[in-house]
């Protein structure tokens, strides 16, 4: 058998002796053309690895004639199955818990998951059921990585792990190159998502600035993360106030406790505390928590001329209501009906 790599003299390897051709992806013009008058003779055997990407039209039509005769071996991902049967015969069996957690932080990425490994025994699984342990012990290990890769993919895998999970990143929207380049070298999933521990580490590691510019590049700005709330806030408190209030109010219906921890944030950045309170009064509300809502209420010094007068108005009486005294209730529309 002949290895056969970047550097070698594909042409003059002889026709009876089995090529092992490695990195094929990485091959020049020259070598790529040897290759393909070879798997092109029955007489020759040729075994071809490569990533898929960086993608070469001839790369594929080599691949593509080779599958003729023999079907291509795909070393995708790592499952759940696979993890447990690869512990127990290396005599580290892993519980079905710490099995699941791995594949659900790495994706099931190769290298990922056996760095995942190489680090899970000196974590604590009973104190760390999440084992965030691992995330923290990766995060150098995946910068290092991302410091390999073209700027253009770097950019990308951090806009794609400042984005919320699930979202689609403008960036990768048109881009199929930078989905497949992310895939091959491990930092994305084939469907160009960044996987927890990938997204936790990039999150952690970029400088601030970036982290800032990434999050209004993606219209996703996580302002409750304390490092970019004390950032932002040090710089233009007023704008983040107004940032934190809109991002609560489009929460409110949907998720009720990230509004009211928004709001919050917008109270320290410095919001109008009448504007933020009737606010964290309907998280309270919103949330179920009528005593809270009513306290946050009395705390309000609410006019005529508030612009949340009638929204106090209104939840007052909801309140009211809801402890089941619609007497009450009625009466806080009478007396904000009447002149001060």
């Amino acid at each position: 058998m002949t290895l056969a790599h970047p550097r070698s003299d594909i042409a003059g390897a002889p026709a009876t002796t089995v090529l092992l051709v490695d990195d094929a992806q990485r091959l020049d013009p020259e070598q790529l053309a040897a290759l393909a008058q070879r798997v092109d003779r029955a007489e020759a055997p040729t075994v071809v690895a490569c990533r898929p990407w960086p993608s070469q039209p001839v790369l594929h039509d080599i691949t593509r004639s080779l599958e003729r005769s023999q079907s291509a071996i795909v070393l995708g991902h790592i499952t759940a199955g696979e993890l447990h049967a690869g512990a127990h015969a290396a005599g580290r069996p892993l519980a079905p818990s710490c099995v699941s957690s791995i594949i659900e932080l790495t994706g099931g990425i190769t290298w990922l998951v056996l760095h995942a490994l190489a680090v899970h025994d000196e974590i604590d699984c009973e104190a760390d059921r999440e084992h965030r342990g691992i995330s923290d012990a990766l995060q150098d290990a995946i910068a290092h990585r991302l410091l390999s890769v073209d700027a253009d993919l770097r950019h990308a895998v951090e806009i794609v792990s400042v984005a919320p999970p699930g979202a689609v990143a403008p960036i990768l929207s048109d881009r199929t190159d930078l989905v497949l380049a992310g895939y091959a070298e491990g930092v994305l999933a084939h469907n160009g998502q960044a996987v927890p521990v990938v997204r936790s580490a990039v999150r952690a590691t970029m400088p601030v600035e970036r982290l800032v510019r990434a999050g209004f590049e993606t219209g996703h700005l996580d302002l409750t993360d304390d490092l970019l709330f004390s950032h932002l806030a040090a710089g233009d408190g007023s704008r983040v106030a107004a940032a934190l209030l809109k991002q609560g109010d489009a929460a409110i219906a949907s998720d009720p406790q990230r509004a009211a921890t928004l709001y919050a944030r917008a109270e320290e950045a410095g919001a109008d505390p009448t504007t933020v309170g009737i606010r964290k009064a309907e998280a309270a509300w919103a949330i179920g928590d009528i005593d809270r809502a009513s306290s946050l209420l009395d705390a309000l010094d609410v006019d005529e001329s508030s612009p949340v007068r009638e929204k106090a108005v209104d939840l007052a009486a909801a309140v009211w209501a809801a402890r089941g005294s619609m007497e009450m209730s009625r009466a806080v529309y009478i007396s904000a009906s009447q002149p001060d």
